[in-house]
């Protein structure tokens, strides 16, 4: 749902009507800075601020997001995907207190995705 308030005139507000407020709190731990913020790495590092602290369930969330897009970029912008790949390795960083599973997963696909376009690359 994140991705909704980002792309979409759907607000926090109407996700909490729709969802609860739990639900409505991880979106909003979520939800990327608008582009208004600044230029493309001043949002990056202030959304890592965000998420750095954000809850453990938020957290969690961003890591299955992670993995998600991960293999889709991998498999559908590989022109994206060098850059996409080593900003979110930067973020893992950020999220300490999610799921550890998760977390090795996430960082396992990166890595993969990582050497898989530097042999492409050679």
């Amino acid at each position: 749902l994140h991705d909704t308030v980002e792309d979409t005139a759907v607000t926090r507000e109407v996700i909490e009507e729709l969802f609860g407020p739990t639900v409505a709190l991880y979106v909003h731990e979520l939800t990327d800075v608008p582009k208004e913020f600044g230029n493309r790495s001043k949002r990056f590092e202030a959304n890592t601020a965000k998420l750095k602290s954000a809850s453990s369930q938020a957290q969690t969330i961003k890591l299955a997001d992670i993995i998600d897009n991960t293999s889709n970029i991998l498999a559908y912008d590989r022109s994206f995907a060098s850059l996409y790949l080593n900003e979110k390795a930067e973020v893992l960083k950020a999220l300490t207190r999610g799921n550890l599973l998760l977390w090795w997963e996430a960082k396992d696909q990166l890595d993969r995705g990582l050497v898989d376009l530097a042999r492409e690359a050679a």
